[in-house]
């Protein structure tokens, strides 16, 4: 019998100590227990400055970078995670995403003034949406005592740690860099990527001054993991494709069984009212 849990780290420190720990507990994990790591499953990271939250300049630049490069992100992951329904786009389900906005969009990402603004502009519309980027732990005054955090949903749930530290890494180093960078040169740097269909994840990977190594750590996963998602979508339109087939014979036989029915209603003989039980019996 299998359970479904969550599994949840203390919170860490970023370091060579906290990604050797992260290694330690899921390679303790795969040793001592049958894990299974579904479709439905989610990797979440948090990331913050201790209780102090996020700066509001360096979070409205975070938040402006991952607008613009949502889909490059994407591409790093399953494509089941692109706004699937526990990690919503922010293209299709953020107050910006929906309503829209006017004039120049990078004037719109960098014209906020404080946390709470960039926190409405790429929340949920609705409060029920749970976003790929969520933003809510970041609300000030805070609610929480110690979750001052953006929450980094998007990723597939895996326990190889490769791939675990290989996207918390990422995920912390866009943060950091997002308090590192000047504001005229990220407004030089999203203006080039903008309106951009040539920008990839890599470009990204560059300004953030991401080793060689982990470009191609993604280059190979993404090599791999695209034919194994084709060929799971293949199965699944063939399940489909039998379950529809099923459903429609045994529609058929309940109507052929009906029939027989109707058509029995004046015979009592012995003969037909067998014929009509075995018709019943060969639908379920």
């Amino acid at each position: 019998m299998f359970v479904e849990l969550e599994l949840i780290t203390p919170v860490m420190k970023f370091g060579a100590k906290a990604l050797k720990d992260i290694h330690k507990i899921l390679t303790a994990l795969k040793k001592h227990f049958d894990v299974i790591v579904n479709h439905s499953c989610g990797l979440h990271v948090h990331v913050g400055n201790g209780i102090e939250g996020l700066s509001f300049q360096p979070f409205q630049y975070l938040m402006a970078t991952i607008w613009i490069f949502e889909s490059q992100i994407l591409t790093l992951l399953r494509k089941s995670r692109n706004n699937g329904f526990h990690c919503r786009s922010l293209r299709k389900h953020s107050h910006l995403g929906v309503f829209g906005f006017e004039g120049n969009l990078l004037d719109v990402l960098l014209g906020t003034s404080e946390i709470n603004e960039v926190v409405a502009m790429f929340n949920g519309y609705d409060y029920f949406t749970r976003m790929g980027f969520q933003l809510q732990n970041l609300l000030q005054p805070f609610a929480h005592p110690v979750k001052r955090t953006i929450e980094f949903r998007v990723h597939e749930g895996s326990m190889d740690s490769e791939t675990v530290l290989n996207w918390v890494s990422f995920v912390v180093e866009l943060v950091s860099w997002a308090h590192r960078i000047k504001r005229q040169d990220l407004k030089i740097f999203l203006s080039q990527h903008i309106d951009s269909k040539d920008s990839s994840i890599e470009d990204l990977f560059k300004e953030i001054g991401f080793p060689q190594s982990t470009v191609e750590f993604y280059r190979v996963k993404v090599e791999k993991l695209r034919p194994i998602e084709e060929k799971e979508a293949e199965r699944k339109k063939a399940t489909k494709k039998r379950k529809a087939e099923e459903k429609k014979a045994r529609d058929a036989a309940r109507a052929a069984g009906k029939m027989i029915d109707d058509s029995s209603d004046g015979d009592s003989t012995s003969s037909s009212s067998m014929d009509t039980l075995e018709s019943g019996s060969l639908v379920f």
